[in-house]
């Protein structure tokens, strides 16, 4: 028996070896997404780290930098605004664990989950593409992204591999990078833009929604990143997202609906309502989730207001 587990473990070493090697060789090439999106997830958590305490911190997918103007509501508020959004694809847990650690007595919370983030719809490359190597990122994955990650590691790879081989390591410094990717300091999208979706909406990008789209694995995270808060001494809020609403299938009562699910399931308190989110197309950029600068500082001042009200 024993001499079988020696072999057993020569051999796992074995399969082991090459796959932790290319690991390595790969994670050592210079980050190649920086100026994506996905790049500023680093630069946002440091921002988050050295932020003091009272602070504002704003939860979303990619539409949440483009919504939200962070120098408004901290002018308006008298506390620094850090907009965490990304994209939508590294989930919602992704964002709770950054927040473990970076929590202090009188933070404000603001989640603002596009559709997709309630139905949990991670894509495990996409976060690969937001942590890199960068070990601060890296550091912060929930463990339970960990066999989803290993497993599209060999994806990520070949992407950033092409990437380099295609357009080589990048001349402008990280920082540089995360101003060519559009983001202010604070985290939002700072650039002047106007609609340019020619039909008013991305016709390929059209929603139906129902309270069903939310699943309890999100419902249960809601919860647990609230009660985590509360021992911090930060409040918790539950916001809509921005939605165009020329795509959204089947009108507003599947937005009600879902709603009324989360009030019933989700011990958080509410800035205005779900269906506030469904905006004409006038305001939106490039997506149906991107508002332009017109939407940004009309959401950006509702939001202003739904504090200015909450309890």
């Amino acid at each position: 028996m024993k001499r079988f587990f020696v072999k057993f473990s020569v051999f796992a070493l074995a399969l082991l070896l090459p796959f932790a090697a290319y690991f390595a060789y790969v994670q050592a090439q210079p980050a190649s997404f920086g100026k994506s999106l996905m790049g500023g997830a680093q630069h946002k958590l440091e921002v988050l780290a050295s932020t003091k305490s009272p602070k504002i911190v704003i939860i979303g997918g990619s539409g949440a930098p483009y919504a939200v103007i962070s120098e408004d509501v901290q002018n308006a508020l008298g506390m620094p605004c850090i907009n965490l959004g990304t994209t939508a694809y590294l989930g919602l847990e992704f964002y709770f664990a950054q927040l473990k650690g970076n929590l202090g007595d009188g933070d404000i919370v603001i989640i603002a989950p596009e559709y997709s983030m309630y139905e949990n719809g991670i894509d495990y490359e996409t976060v690969w593409m937001a942590a890199e190597n960068r070990a601060s990122v890296i550091k912060k994955l929930p463990l339970s992204y960990v066999p989803n990650m290993l497993t599209s590691f060999s994806r990520y790879a070949k992407s950033k591999l092409g990437a380099l081989k295609t357009d080589g390591a990048s001349p402008l410094t990280y920082d540089e990078q995360y101003t060519a990717a559009g983001y202010g300091y604070w985290g939002d999208i700072t650039f002047d833009r106007d609609c340019i979706l020619e039909s008013g909406y991305n016709t390929q990008d059209t929603r139906t929604v129902t309270a069903d789209i939310v699943t309890d694995e999100v419902i249960n995270q809601l919860n647990a990143v609230a009660a985590y808060a509360g021992k911090c001494g930060a409040e918790v809020y539950l916001t809509y997202a921005t939605f165009d609403r020329l795509a959204l299938i089947d009108g507003i009562d599947g937005v009600n609906a879902l709603e009324a699910r989360l009030e019933a399931e989700c011990d958080i308190k509410w800035l205005g309502n779900l269906s506030d989110g469904v905006m004409d197309e006038k305001y939106f950029y490039n997506t149906n989730n991107h508002l332009n600068s017109e939407g940004a500082k009309v959401r950006t001042a509702a939001l202003i207001s739904d504090l200015n009200e909450a309890p």
